[in-house]
């Protein structure tokens, strides 16, 4: 009975000390942009002299990118007859194709862009109702898929 006593307060004496292991920091806006993991700390607090593991959250490139991709407009949606897709070009990157597939993964058509084109009009009177998948490519390699309903005439 008493190991067991014994083995149920340390349980408890760790997991109470457990939130004390891992560390969060973050910008002015409220961003977490460090968290910090102690390997072999004390278990009251963090000690300045112990291992600690540091991992970026997100860069400042990374928001960059994002918020570049994220730049792209599509209407209506759901759509009837045709697609309208918009974007902004930037020096780093731009649109180079949108291909089109089927929800189970069928292709059905691609669309090359010019570098200086910042939109397109795509045609989906032909097409069954159901769902789509236009896949964006850039030219730094990155991608979106953007989720389309068609819906009937």
């Amino acid at each position: 009975m008493r190991i067991t006593l014994l083995l149920f307060l340390l349980f408890l004496s760790e997991t109470i000390n457990a939130q004390h292991k891992i560390k969060f920091n973050y910008d002015s806006a409220g961003n977490q942009t460090l968290r910090s993991l102690c390997v072999n700390c004390p278990t009251s607090k963090m000690a300045n002299d112990s291992i600690v593991k540091e991992e970026n959250i997100i860069t400042k490139e990374e928001i960059e990118q994002e918020n570049l991709i994220s730049q792209v407009k599509y209407f209506p949606n759901p759509v009837l007859e045709e697609l309208n897709v918009n974007w902004i070009n930037s020096q780093q990157s731009s649109l180079q194709k949108i291909d089109l597939y089927s929800l189970n993964g069928q292709f059905i058509k691609s669309f090359l862009l010019s570098k200086n084109q910042e939109s397109i009009s795509i045609p989906f009177n032909n097409y069954a109702e159901g769902y789509y998948n236009l896949i964006l490519s850039f030219s730094d390699n990155n991608r979106k898929t953007i989720k389309i309903v068609k819906i009937k005439n």
